[in-house]
Order: C-alpha cells, then structure tokens, then sequence
C-alpha cells in the first residue's frame, strides 16, 4: 500500500531534476525522437516561424518521462514505467493530434476569428487544468476515505478471526433439557433393572429392553435433533459487514475516475461559453467539447493498446497509467503551445521568457497529473488487498460454518453413535455373560460402568485432542466384543492430530463402522487403515470380518450424515467380510493457522 506524504513528494521532485535519477540517453533519445516526430506531423508549426515556435515540441516532449519519474518516485519502485512505453504512448499523441486538430479547423474555421487556434486551444487548455485539478482534489478525498474504511475492514477482520479462533477450539458437548431427561430415564431404568438378585433370565429380559426399547428412542432422538441441525442458519458471506465494506471500497475506487470527469465536463462547457465571444457560432462550442473528449477517448484507448501489447505482465495497471500517460501529455504539450503563442512574438514579449515559461507549465502540470497518478496506482493497492482480505473473511466465514455445522451435528452424532452405541454395547455384554462364564456381579460391573460413561460425556468434549487417545476411547467399551486393529501412518497422524475438524469426522466415521460391524453384520474384528494421500486427504479404511455388506442394504442415519462430511465414501463386499473406504478432507499446515 503507497501512502503520500509530503517527504516522498520532496523525494519524487529530487528524483525529477537529480542527475542520477535520470537515464540521460534514454531522455535525450526520447526528447529529441519526439521532437522531431511532432515537427513533422503537425502541420501547424511553420518551421519559416520564431526559432522558438519550432523548439515547442521539444519542451511539450519532457512531461512523459517526467510522469515516469514521479510514478516511479512516489510509488517505491512499486510501479516501474518503462521509457519504450512512455515514449511510444507519446509517440501516438503526436500522430493522431493533428488528425483532430485539422478536423477541429476543417469544421469550425468560418466562425473562429484571427487565429483559429487560439481561442480553442485556451478552452481545451482551461478544460484540461480544471480536470486536472479536480481529479487530483477527488482522488485524495476518495483516497483517504478508503484508507478509513480499510482501517475499519481490518478492525472486523480481526474480530471475525479472533471469533474463528475461539470456535475452532475443541467443543464442549451441550445437551438440552429434553436430550438430558430422555438419556437420564433411560439410564434410570435399566440402573433399576440391575438391583437386586438378578437371574440369567432377568438379564435377558433386560438386554431385550435395552434393545427394542431404549435404543429406539435414542435413535429417534438422534434423527430429530439431525433434522433440526440441518436448517441450521449459516453466516453467509455476502451478506456480512465485511463483504459490504470491500463493496465501499470498489465505490470509491470508481469515483476516482467518473466524479472528476463528470465535473470537469460540466465545468468545460460553462467555461467554453464563458471565454467564447457572444456573437461566436454555438455550435463551436458544442463541437469543442465533443473533439476534446473525442481526443480523450481516443487516446486512452491506444494507450491502453500500447500498454497492454507492451508491457502484458502488468494489465491491470496499463489501463490506469495509459490515462494518465495521455492526459499528462497532451495537458502539457497544448499548455506549452498555448503560452508560447500568447508569449510569442505576435505580443512583443522576448523569445527568452517562451524559452523559459512553456517547460516549466508544461512540468508543473505533468507533476499535478502524476501526483494523480501515484494516488490512484495506491488506489489499485488498496483494491487489490481487498480482494485479498475478501478471499480471507470466505475462508474464514467457511471455516467458521463448518466448526457451527460440526458442533451442532456432535449432538446426532453424539446421540446415534456414543449413547446408542454404548447402550448396544451393554446388550452385548448381557447376551454373552452365560457364554463368557462371567458372573451376574461382574456383567452387571461392566455395565454400570458403561451407564457412567454415557452420563459424564457431556460434562467434557467429545474430541479428543489427538487421533490416539481418540481410537483407545473408542476401542474401550467393545474391548470384550470384538478384536481392534489399527495401522495409521504418521503423515495421516500429524494431519489429524493438527486440524480439529478433520480429526472430529474420523473418529466419527470410525464409530460409525464399529457399530455397523457389530449390530448389523455381527463382527469379531475391525480393522482399521489411514495414509495421507496428499497434503487435504486422508485415506481411511475399516473393515470387518461379519456379514458382507450387500447393494440391497439401506443406508443408515449415519452413514448419510457422514456423506455429507467426506470427500469420497465407498462400502464394498469381500470373501471375507465388508469394507469401507473413505476420503477426509484435513486442512493443509499452510493453511490451519488465520
């Protein structure tokens, strides 16, 4: 970002008239190629004329490379304008000129008394210093209330990534007062079920009812707080403060070019009636304006031609500098010709003072349209990091919705996978006591221990701070049920490891194979594979030694909320049981911290 300050004003100017700021052969070949192409073209300089009337075009010829110096001056070396560039834009303004002004003569020559330039070229000269002017006075104002508003932009920046840096912490489990009865009376009743002398055939009929009875409720807890999670309301990032703000920005932008121009065009066509005699031809005046901004037009466009066909890697800013580059020169050039001629000969004035007044008006004003030209290349700066801080509040604003959607969706998750889950588990340990050889008192242990498990979840968070502690809490309540395996690499571990909402939807998909395995296919063993694939996957396999999974099979509650959350999930069938394969998306190290 370029800020103007009256010191690098100072230095700019040094760079202008200092010895080693300028490329001596560059300017000299410039000004004296230039020179000589404008004496040649215009067919208005008489060479029979004053000595200084031919030298005109050499002074007109400096305010180019004078731009050059104060853009690359003000701007740092940020912008550096190449002299081939400059030079050849010019080079155009002193071919096409002429074209206009033979026009501009052809056509309104009856009605222009005495010199039919004179007067023409005063209007155009007074129109061109007035946009000057009043572009260099907007683009300021506009220049510094952008600044204010990037100030503010930034400020809310900083709190929405101080609010994703709190929501992306790992989640504390909340549960409403419907959720917490509901599991509390379950848990009530089969606490109940477990006192007192208990026989095997007490114990299947509690086992019955912990399945028929208190895992439907619990499932259908879990498909009612997923339907109500789902329409959940998300930050949309159109619609915030921020997204608003950068809008702001582009207004601002925009008007550095069009409310100067608007007012500049309004104020041409009072000053083009106010210097034109009364009795002069109206239509003079209209046709004055129409070339002047006919020649505007026109060589904007070529300089963006020029531009663009010369320098590609930089196209966002030929189109900026090409105006600039035109205005400069053409500003210039008339403003030497006009005061040589009402300086010349013709008012008795010495050839000296033409020789001395016509470069200097032409620097000071190719030094207003650069100051110009800095302030708006600072423009461009400021767009285009606000571009940047916009790509920044989406990701960001994704990142937060994903955490929003995450932490809601750990409530069904929570429901249908831990609680559900756990209470199966219970079932389990009941139906296999009299097989195992356990006694009453030691099942009924085990499951008291699982009914603490279920109500203390919600007094810590469901996530685990790695991927190991997350698999051992999950291999512990099936660790007399079924064989647990793992082999996870260490790419796929410090992935996990170090972005939380990747390592939330593994573990997730995880529990959702084992009690797949264990309630529908009647697995004794899971087994379980992870390897990154690349910096934003993780490739997770699970599989299970029990009934192979089959085409005709309905898809669950679960696995269709973890389609939603995976890159890739593909279940097939082998000989010796059924495997599951799915793609997690992880968050690239460059990328976790805002």
């Amino acid at each position: 970002m370029v800020v103007i300050t009256s010191a690098r004003v100072r230095r700019g100017m040094a760079a202008i008239f200092g010895a080693r700021a300028l490329n001596w052969r560059v300017g000299v070949w410039g000004l004296g190629a230039t020179s000589v192409l404008n004496l040649v073209s215009d067919p208005y300089v008489d060479f029979r004329s004053s000595f200084i009337m031919a030298w005109v075009p050499f002074f007109s010829s400096v305010p180019p490379l004078v731009l050059m110096l104060l853009v690359n001056a003000l701007t740092r070396g940020r912008v550096r304008l190449r002299p081939l560039v400059v030079l050849t834009t010019y080079f155009a303004v002193g071919i096409i000129r002429p074209i206009f002004l033979s026009l501009f003569v052809h056509l309104f020559e009856p009605a222009v008394t005495n010199n039919p330039l004179l007067r023409p070229f005063g209007t155009a000269v007074t129109c061109a210093i007035l946009i000057v002017v009043s572009f260099s006075v907007n683009v300021v104002g506009e220049f510094q209330l952008a600044m204010s508003q990037m100030k503010v932009t930034r400020e809310r920046l900083n709190g929405a990534l101080a609010l994703a840096h709190t929501e992306l912490r790992r989640p504390t489990l909340r549960l409403d007062a419907t959720v917490r009865t509901t599991i509390d009376d379950i848990i009530s009743e089969i606490r109940s079920g477990l006192t007192g002398p208990q026989s095997s055939e007490q114990l299947q009929e509690l086992a019955d009812g912990i399945t028929l009875d208190s895992t439907n409720r619990i499932r259908t807890l879990s498909r009612e707080y997923a339907a109500r999670w789902s329409t959940v309301e998300t930050v949309d990032a159109r619609s915030s403060p921020l997204w608003q703000t950068r809008d702001l920005l582009r207004t601002a932008a925009s008007r550095n070019v069009y409310a100067p121009v608007t007012v500049a065009a309004l104020t041409a066509g009072a000053m083009t009636y106010a210097i034109l005699p009364r009795s002069a031809n109206p239509l003079l005046a209209t046709g004055l304006i129409a070339v002047w901004f006919a020649m505007t037009a026109t060589m904007s466009a070529l300089a963006r031609w020029a531009h663009g066909y010369l320098w590609p890697a930089r196209d966002r800013h030929a189109v900026w500098q090409g105006i600039f580059f035109y205005a400069s020169t053409f500003v210039a050039a008339e403003t030497a010709s006009f005061i040589t001629g009402i300086v010349g000969p013709g008012f008795n004035v010495p050839a000296l003072t033409q020789f001395v007044v016509a470069p200097f008006v032409a620097v000071a004003v190719a030094a207003c349209v650069g100051l110009g030209a800095g302030l708006s290349d600072a423009n461009v700066l400021l767009l285009e990091q606000s571009e940047r801080t916009t790509q920044e509040i989406a990701r960001v604003l994704a990142r937060v919705n994903a955490q929003r959607l995450r932490t809601h969706g750990a409530v069904s998750h929570f429901l249908h996978g831990r609680v559900q889950g756990q209470l199966i588990a219970a079932s389990l340990l009941v139906r296999t006591h009299l097989d195992s050889g356990e006694t009453v008192e030691r099942v009924r242990e085990r499951i008291e221990h699982l009914l603490d498990e279920i109500t203390l979840a919600e007094l810590e968070s469901i996530e685990p701070a790695t991927a190991r502690e997350g698999l051992e809490s999950l291999a512990r309540p099936w660790s007399n049920i079924l064989k647990f395996t793992t082999e996870i690499s260490d790419e796929a571990r410090n992935a996990l490891d170090a972005d939380a909402l990747g390592r939330f939807i593994f573990l997730d998909v995880i529990n959702e194979a084992i009690n797949n395995a264990v309630k529908h296919a009647g697995a004794t063993q899971v087994s379980v594979r992870a390897f990154l694939t690349s910096p934003e996957d993780v490739d997770l396999s699970v599989f299970n030694d029990g009934t192979p999974w089959r085409h005709t099979d309905a898809t669950g509650l679960g696995s269709l909320s973890l389609q939603s959350v995976t890159t890739s999930m593909v279940m097939e069938a082998t000989d010796a049981g059924s495997l599951l394969r799915v793609s997690i998306p992880v968050a690239p190290v460059t990328s976790r911290d805002y």
